[in-house]
């Protein structure tokens, strides 16, 4: 009785104006059909709290991965018009956002008249004011070798990438439904560590997928403490009501999921502290966030969380800072 508007994910970017034009109105029900077309975004996503904005480029998925539900919720996968992604980014460097982020379901299958993720990049490249470009969770199957060459010291695109596996067992993978191999994973991230140098890997790992035995669980742990990741997004699975997984036979116990995920999240966190310990001396642009406690905060384009004293005003500003030593999830650093 108290609703006043549900609005669908075909609209849901424009919420905002929504709200605004019917906040006077009777309870409104906004839920079109969502499109295979490519879409536009009306509105920029200016956010005066944050140094960095979000800059959706691709929406829905067609992967149909048997863990997830997304193709059900947000539709099948589809792409922004390449022209109003670069109209919003230009808004976004006028409103002084220094970095985006790419988002989406799937952003790697972004496909607009012929141009694609690495395109989106270039063009990005050429937006005055604008100084980082940094790409959220992507499929390892549709990065091309071209976007490392795009990322380094004198290039806009982030050392980072975070590249969701879910497993590192075989059969677990075929469960999934995920189109690729240990092997094949192993290759990608090896070969992107190899060849950016100072770049900072992740990934997602699902726990407890049903039919997940000790061997597969201790199988994606040595994987995982092998491969040049940095750090992990640890999931303990639990059930979609439109996942096919959810018909599975051979669940895995509440109890040994959550041990077998703290067994995992233990080991990201010393991947973590490696990674930190090979950039301790190193000297590193970073965009600074807030202060806290004394302490400026923000980020490497490598996805370090930096920390240093400083009496001057360093939102949005990008400082050289000679990163000196690990602070747990952050490191401590000094201004050059």
């Amino acid at each position: 009785a108290n609703v006043q508007w549900v609005v669908g994910n075909a609209r849901k970017m424009e919420l905002a104006d929504i709200v605004r034009e019917t906040c006077d109105a009777e309870p409104q029900l906004i839920t079109p059909a969502l499109q295979r077309d490519s879409f536009t975004i009306p509105v920029a996503g200016i956010d005066r709290r944050h140094t960095r904005a979000n800059l959706k480029i691709q929406d829905g998925c067609d992967f149909f991965c048997t863990f997830c539900e997304i193709p059900y919720a947000r539709g099948r996968a589809r792409s922004r018009v390449f022209d109003d992604i670069l109209r919003e980014a230009h808004e976004l460097a006028a409103a002084g956002h220094r970095e985006v982020v790419l988002t989406g379901v799937n952003i790697g299958t972004y496909r607009f008249a012929g141009k694609t993720l690495t395109d989106v990049v270039d063009a990005l490249q050429e937006v005055k004011g604008l100084q980082r470009v940094r790409i959220s969770s992507v499929e390892g199957t549709t990065l091309s070798p071209a976007l490392f060459e795009r990322m380094g010291a004198d290039k806009k695109l982030c050392r980072h990438l975070h590249i969701s596996i879910q497993s590192a067992s075989d059969e677990i993978l075929t469960a999934m439904r995920r189109n690729y191999t240990v092997a094949a994973c192993r290759a990608l991230v090896e070969e992107t560590h190899d060849s950016v140098a100072g770049v900072c890997l992740g990934t997602d790992v699902i726990v407890g997928f049903p039919g997940e035995t000790v061997d597969h669980f201790r199988e994606t742990y040595e994987n995982l403490r092998d491969m040049p990741f940095a750090y992990f997004h640890v999931f303990s699975y639990s059930e979609r009501g439109h996942a096919k997984s959810r018909k599975l036979a051979d669940k895995v116990p509440r109890e040994e999921i959550e041990r077998r995920s703290a067994e995992l999240r233990d080991l990201s966190v010393r991947k973590r502290q490696l990674f930190f310990a090979e950039n301790i001396g190193s000297v590193q642009d970073v965009l600074f966030e807030q202060e806290r406690n004394g302490y400026w905060t923000g980020l490497t384009d490598s996805y370090i969380r930096v920390k240093v004293r400083s009496e001057k005003n360093l939102k949005n500003e990008f400082v050289p800072v000679v990163l000196q030593e690990i602070d747990q999830s952050t490191m401590i650093g000094k201004l050059v």
